[in-house]
């Protein structure tokens, strides 16, 4: 009962003021009826509610003003506020109601006796009620539903349709390129090449910038192992793939210089031709060829002042050794400056910055002028004028036997202009360099930085460009030169036109199928192709990047060198069959 006391207020403190005291007044009087008997207070609540609801009901108009508040489902707790100013505050541990507030606050519903939400009484005079302008008076009301508010429809701010209308545009930007690529992909390019080609992806990256051999030094040495003289894998790693085999007729075009330009030639430290230029020309052997007076020292005296160091930066020339990505001699062929050296030594390329020294240490920043890989032939050019230019020899007269030296720069300017002699061990020598190129071969020192100089007779004349050696420990001192009379017509060509005239071309670029792909992909010996060129022979065929050139005019081939002398004998205008193969997956 102490329990049941403490925990119930039977007053409604929203009631009338003397509906209150009345209450208050009967529970006092119900608690001491009867001994405090249960029964007997409860009599005493009934009689409490009876009167409360005699009196809401007439005292309805007189409901105060306080605005309506969100009703409290049943059964459900609920954290009164502290009650209105101006009323009663006596209470046993009875819910807190808060300050009067003002609308748009709500009021909140009726209570009875038990703390259990009911609908209030209905009067005929409902309109005259106006706690809220926002409340419908003209509906019965409903505790357990809260009251709905309609709000003015906000309007959408233009920066935000802007916004919108941006991301609507790119969204459906975006929906066409992917639908355009999903299209491509499908239906291929202009070559209606096969996407599934595995070799496609590799022969991609190996013709971009990033490329990274993937069969570099781990899976070398797992080569080396299986491929040596005294074993073979009698097993296969490679994947299965199916493969087809089709030709293609080609109509050769004309090179004009195209297979000398490169991507990173777009920057170029290139110097323009002269069509002006005079012609290199070759010399017979001077009449007193038997005088004793020609030594090697008297040769190498008329020709150390026309040999210069280069050296290759890749971007601008610093005291830094270590910014040095290559180098090599060169061999000066006019007044004015014009330069000979190997193709290889300036990195195959315009892109790099050169610096020339000369043999009294001036140095000079050179350009390009033109070269040739397939002669490994370079001509560059710098601001300078009165050098010593060298005087070239008709190679057709050099005999085996016969005294040579060279001189050049091995290991770079620490050795600048060293000088080696020997003797001319072959002549008309064919190399896998160049099968179109016969080679002087001579036993005389030929080290790396060698590459460029001259090999000179006794006469101090230009009998041959140094360009190579066997580097092996199975042979020694054997170095090769490209014969001056190729070199004085290379030379000239590049001078005049930038590129040597009178070629034809395939319009591809690639790479020789190596034993290390054939056993990865169990495809034949070829060229890769890695890139084809726009408005080419091959642009608009169904050749694509991936693809392997098996066979060019009816000839298997397996290096660019054989390309090279099958199109030799071709002129521009000339159609050959092309034979590819392809993998799929």
């Amino acid at each position: 009962m102490d329990e049941f006391k403490n925990n119930f207020d039977p007053i409604d403190e929203y009631a009338p003021l003397e509906d209150q005291k009345a209450e208050k007044k009967t529970f006092k009087n119900a608690e001491s009826t009867g001994n405090n008997k249960e029964d007997d207070v409860f009599d005493a609540f009934d009689k409490a509610q009876a009167q409360w609801d005699k009196n809401a009901v007439n005292n309805q108009n007189n409901i105060p003003d306080i605005p309506p508040t969100p009703p409290v489902q049943p059964q459900q707790s609920y954290a009164a506020p502290q009650p209105p100013q101006g009323y009663n505050n006596y209470q046993h541990n009875a819910p807190q109601y808060s300050q009067y507030n003002k609308p748009p606050y709500q009021a909140p519903p009726y209570y009875n006796t038990y703390n259990q939400p009911h609908r209030a009484p209905q009067t005929q005079n409902q309109n005259s009620y106006n706690a809220n302008p926002q409340w419908n008076t003209n509906q019965n009301y409903n505790p357990y539903t809260q009251p709905s508010v309609i709000k003015p429809k906000e309007k959408t701010p233009t920066r935000a349709k802007v916004l919108i209308g941006v991301l609507i545009s790119l969204l459906i930007v975006f929906m066409i390129a992917f639908f355009v690529s999903c299209s491509v992909a499908v239906f291929g390019n202009n070559n209606n090449s096969d996407s599934n080609n595995p070799l496609k992806e590799y022969a991609e990256d190996f013709g971009s910038d990033s490329y990274t051999d993937p069969y570099s030094d781990p899976f070398s040495e797992f080569y080396d192992e299986f491929y040596s003289d005294d074993f073979a894998p009698d097993f296969n790693f490679s994947p299965s793939y199916d493969s087809d085999t089709f030709t293609e007729d080609i109509v050769l075009q004309a090179d004009d210089g195209q297979t000398q330009v490169k991507e990173d030639d777009k920057e170029s430290n290139s110097y323009s031709p002269d069509k002006n230029a005079k012609d290199l020309k070759s010399n017979a052997l001077p009449k007193d060829k038997n005088n004793k007076e020609y030594t090697t020292q008297s040769a190498y005296n008329a020709v150390t002042d026309s040999v210069v160091s280069i050296e290759v930066f890749k971007d601008k020339i610093t005291d830094n050794e270590e910014d040095i990505i290559s180098g090599g001699t060169g061999t000066i062929i006019s007044k004015d400056g014009y330069i000979l050296t190997n193709s290889h030594v300036i990195g195959d390329s315009k892109q790099y910055t050169l610096n020339v020294i000369l043999n009294n240490a001036k140095e000079y920043k050179a350009q390009v002028v033109g070269y040739d890989t397939r002669t490994d032939l370079a001509v560059i050019k710098i601001n300078a004028k009165d050098l010593q230019a060298v005087e070239f020899g008709d190679s057709t007269l050099v005999e085996v036997g016969q005294d040579v030296v060279a001189i050049g720069d091995p290991g770079g300017t620490s050795f600048q202009n060293s000088l080696t002699k020997g003797i001319v061990s072959a002549v008309d020598r064919k190399l896998e360099l160049n099968a179109n190129v016969t080679y002087i071969q001579i036993d005389a020192a030929i080290n790396p930085g060698n590459s460029g100089g001259p090999l000179c007779n006794l006469y101090g004349q230009v009998i041959g460009i140094n360009t190579a050696k066997i580097a092996t420990e199975s042979f020694e001192g054997m170095g090769f030169a490209i014969p001056s009379n190729t070199v004085i017509d290379i030379a000239n060509d590049l001078i005049h036109y930038g590129y040597v005239k009178g070629r034809v071309r395939l319009g591809l670029m690639g790479k020789a199928v190596d034993e290390q792909m054939i056993y990865q992909y169990n495809v034949p010996q070829g060229i890769l192709i890695t890139g084809i060129s726009e408005n080419g022979p091959l642009d608009g065929t169904k050749i694509d990047v991936g693809d392997i050139v098996t066979k060019v005019d009816g000839k298997e081939v397996a290096t660019f060198q054989e390309v090279y002398d099958i199109l030799s004998k071709h002129k521009a205008g000339d159609k050959i069959e092309i034979t590819i193969f392809r993998l799929k997956e």
